[in-house]
């Protein structure tokens, strides 16, 4: 019987990586279905999701293991969430602004107290073309939880967005 699995890793960038776990993967027997991979300050890490015969995921895991001694650290885990179970209705939350600590906490207040899940994000700073102040970026994909008030969440990162002078645009995905 099939299993998927996912996999997350790090490692000092370099050549090699994905050639190295696709490699271990393949000769598991596994297949690999969706991933999400990303250098970031020197390091290079990821999220990967595989189908692979429940007989196989032992010398799966040793393969990725020996990983190790190439300085790319591992762990597999069952993925217990089925298609079924995912939500297939989103919100896509676009912020920009001058950067300031505290930016992530305040947004992450707003979601968990909505009940929101993240499962996507992507933030960055870069200076600002004129005036070369450091701007953080962020684009985020979150769960629209059923029992949600729309318009309250909308209230509360307009709030929080003109708290911390955030520019910001939130949009309904189906």
């Amino acid at each position: 019987m099939q299993q998927s699995m996912v996999f997350t890793f790090i490692s000092d960038d370099k050549t090699g990586i994905v050639e190295q776990l696709s490699q271990a993967v393949s000769t598991a027997g596994g297949n690999w279905l969706e991933s999400r991979l990303t250098k970031l300050a020197g390091k290079f890490a990821g999220f990967v999701q595989i189908s692979i015969g429940e007989n196989n995921i032992d010398a799966l895991q040793k393969s990725l293991d020996a990983l190790a001694s190439q300085g790319i650290v591992v762990l597999l885990q069952n993925n217990h969430v089925t298609a079924s179970e995912t939500n297939e209705q989103q919100l896509k939350l676009t912020i920009l602004g001058l950067d300031r600590p505290g930016i992530v906490k305040e947004l992450a207040g707003a979601f968990m107290s909505h009940h929101l899940n993240i499962i996507d994000m992507h933030s960055y700073t870069e200076s600002a073309a004129m005036s070369g102040e450091e701007l953080f970026k962020a684009e985020l994909s979150l769960d629209i939880n059923q029992a949600m008030d729309q318009d309250a969440f909308n209230d509360e990162i307009e709030s929080v967005c003109n708290e911390l002078d955030l520019d910001w645009t939130l949009t309904e995905v189906n």
